[in-house]
């Protein structure tokens, strides 16, 4: 596979002091946010990648993401992958699959940050949207907005799926998991973590 090429995206940024390594800022208006959103997706749009003609399988690599936070800051997925991290895809915030799942990840937070970077949700709704879906429910994962449906195509999918992948430091893909009801879902994420031996003791003596 091609050498990663450097994705931009528009996103929205659940920080919330929950997200350690991510400096803090101002946030922009919706205006400010909605216009950098834009141009974030015309110059992904004005790449040159190919893309997958079907889903990412495990030990396929992922292209690097750079994403635009809610706080305009751009926050890069190669700064995430000291550890793990896990991008899920849904068909929007509020289905109830995708809350379901957004809120036991909360529940969990700070079992998983032990073994984990960074948790990305990915649906086709504007950064705004996500904004106020992830400041409702104090949400500590990151959210990417995907209007033009460049983020899916990235990973072979079609916008208005529900799945989940873990990628590795090295960008390959670890295992691919359906999204499930929230529980489920972080119940096999955790199995999936033990099974490669990626658990962490978070208090190390």
């Amino acid at each position: 596979m091609a050498a990663p090429q450097r994705m931009v995206v528009a996103s929205c940024f659940a920080a919330l002091g929950l997200v350690s390594g991510c400096p803090s800022a101002e946030a922009p208006t919706d205006g400010d946010a909605e216009h950098a959103a834009v141009e974030a997706q015309e110059a992904l749009e004005n790449e040159e990648a190919p893309m997958p003609s079907s889903p990412l399988t495990a030990g396929q690599e992922v292209f690097d993401l750079s994403a635009l936070a809610h706080t305009g800051q751009r926050v890069e997925l190669g700064r995430f992958l000291e550890r793990p991290v896990v991008v899920y895809f849904c068909p929007s915030d509020r289905a109830q699959l995708c809350t379901d799942l957004a809120l036991a990840l909360k529940q969990q937070w700070l079992e998983l940050n032990a073994h984990l970077s960074m948790v990305f949700a990915v649906t086709p709704e504007p950064t705004v949207v996500h904004r106020d879906f992830a400041t409702e429910h104090e949400l500590p994962h990151l959210f990417i907005s995907d209007q033009s449906g460049v983020v899916h195509r990235l990973f072979g999918l079609a916008p208005g799926v529900a799945t989940s992948y873990l990628i590795g430091t090295d960008r390959k893909v670890l295992r691919v998991l359906p999204t499930q009801s929230g529980a489920d879902h972080v119940a096999e994420l955790r199995r999936a973590l033990s099974e490669l031996q990626l658990l962490r003791d978070p208090y190390p003596l």
